[in-house]
């Protein structure tokens, strides 16, 4: 198994996980098997309670773990299935330690950062060579220059004199341009190579991130500053491309790949080359194609600090557009500014995405009414779909206190409950089945899926059950697992669709969820 290790430099979000997606990428195009390993230098044991404003959306994984969003953007690149051995956080590393110390591992030893932190992080990579990956993808999060990647680093470079010419490390790092004359600043990078420096690391090939692609007259002279690097292994990258772009741009015109081969000693597989480059090709015209239909979306959400809060579900209609020949306008409205309809008027499908608490829901409920009673497409998403049956029940039903018991929990009420007394979550894949004659089975053209999740309350099947009104109206109870409810639509209505699972974390590129290629499609109708 080879290793390449992805390190960033001067600021964080500058795109490691983008650009380490990208190099997985080129070396799927030449027929290589690649997995990734995510390494989070916070003291948070995962992203559980990551606030969404701060850190972007908590992604998911098939086996229940909540990770960084990064590890969607190396799902949807590479079109694999992660696990909770792709994620590990400076808080589960030394939990991990200090677990092992009160057992009696270490036998009486000064338990300390070397060697016992650097072991235990250097046994994450363990797991990877009881698989089929050839090309492990090791991405370290945030920058150099941080305090908190100083054991990563160091383990790194334990591991590297332990494999030798297995292991590579790039580093991505920006260059800087000044406003006034665009003269660009190399400063920064040197700074962030010396850090590495001294904890005996030089990487192999250096990406620079740039606003506009670099001449070569601009690599050469940064070239010149950083003669341990030579030339031929920096490579440039542009804020100008769409990051669906960037593997081609490595690929076709860096010829990145040839130097991937040099310095790892890689054979092309032949036989696994066939069709990843071109139907890649095909997804990039897919998105650079004149559009058929223009539309305007409105995620009416909680959180709208972050851009990345709902990144996973803003992909997955952006791939459901794609395939639709649809240029999409997507705005996230912050609920707790949504006063009025005429906020509304201009959109042609509404999503309510998931999130927690009581705060902000006016807004939400005004959005979900507008749509049931317009005619608007509506797509609700987990807490998005409890909050679409809430509404239901609250203004078609006129139960005034109908409400869940995480909103309030006296109402006399509760239509949403707890789905367990603990305090754990629905974490993961569950198998869900569509009821017969239903949209959801009409859209998945099937009675089972297989649906990640991330929930903590369920539909009151029971009370609900003892309200006639309530069984003879227009909304249908259409997926389940056992006795919980996993999907409603509404009768007589264009799309009216709400699921407690989450469709947007097995979108991919061309092959969208089912759930959001018909709520395109009946947003192109309408």
């Amino acid at each position: 198994m080879k290793i390449i290790f992805l390190t960033g430099g001067v600021y964080s979000s500058l795109g490691k996980g983008v650009a380490l997606s990208s190099i997985g990428k080129v070396l799927q195009f030449e027929g290589f098997k690649c997995s990734v390993l995510k390494f989070d230098p916070y003291l948070n044991y995962n992203s559980k309670f990551l606030s969404p404003n701060q850190h972007g959306e908590v992604f998911v994984t098939k086996d229940g773990e909540e990770t960084d969003l990064d590890l969607g953007h190396y799902e949807r690149f590479l079109g694999i299935e992660l696990s909770a051995a792709s994620c590990c956080t400076a808080g589960k590393i030394f939990y991990n330690v200090l677990k092992k110390e009160m057992n009696g591992e270490y036998n009486g030893e000064t338990v300390q950062i070397v060697p016992h932190v650097i072991q235990e992080i250097v046994s994450k990579f363990k797991y990877f060579e009881n698989t089929d990956t050839e090309i492990l993808l090791v991405e370290l999060g945030g920058t150099v220059s941080d305090l908190e990647q100083k054991p990563f680093l160091l383990a790194a470079e334990y591991l590297k004199n332990q494999i030798k010419n297995d292991m590579i490390f790039v580093h991505l790092a920006p260059v800087l341009s000044l406003n006034y004359n665009g003269d660009k600043k190399t400063k920064p990078i040197q700074h962030s190579l010396a850090i590495l420096k001294e904890v005996g690391i030089t990487p192999d090939i250096l990406i620079l991130k740039g606003n506009t692609n670099l001449s070569e007259i601009e690599i050469s002279k940064i070239s010149f500053n950083f003669p341990q690097i030579p030339r031929e292994n920096i490579f440039s990258s542009s804020y100008e491309l769409d990051i669906f772009e960037i593997p081609l741009h490595l690929y076709e015109k860096e010829k990145l790949f040839s130097k991937l081969s040099f310095l790892l000693n890689l054979k092309t597989n032949h036989s696994l080359k066939e069709g990843a480059l071109s139907n890649w090709k095909k997804f990039n015209d897919s998105i650079k194609a004149n559009k058929k239909h223009k539309l305007k979306i409105a995620i009416v959400g909680k959180y709208s600090s972050c851009p990345e809060s709902y990144y996973s579900i803003i992909q997955s209609l952006k791939f459901a557009g794609y395939e639709l020949s649809a240029e999409l306008d997507i705005s996230v409205l912050k609920s707790e500014n949504l006063k009025t309809e005429d906020q509304l008027k201009r959109f042609n499908l509404i999503c309510i995405p998931p999130g927690f608490g009581e705060k902000s829901l006016k807004g939400i409920f005004l959005a979900i009414k507008y749509a049931r009673e317009k005619n608007v497409p509506f797509l609700g998403i987990c807490f998005g779909m409890q909050l679409a049956i809430i509404e239901f029940f609250k203004n078609a039903l006129k139960i005034e206190d109908a409400n869940s018991v995480e909103i309030n929990p006296n109402t006399s009420y509760p239509i949403i409950i707890p789905w367990s007394d603990s305090k754990e979550m629905r974490l993961g894949e569950i198998k869900v089945t569509f009821s017969e004659n239903t949209l959801l089975h009409k859209i998945y053209g099937a009675s089972k899926k297989d649906a990640r999740h991330r929930s903590r309350y369920i539909f009151n099947k029971k009370l609900a059950e003892e309200n006639q009104e309530f069984k003879n109206s227009d909304l249908v109870l259409s997926a389940w697992k056992d006795d919980i409810l996993e999907g409603i639509e509404l009768k007589n209505h264009p799309f009216f669709v709400g699921v407690q699972y989450h469709p947007e974390f097995n979108s991919r590129p061309l092959a969208a969820e089912p759930i959001f290629l018909r709520a395109i499609s009946a947003a192109i109708i309408k």
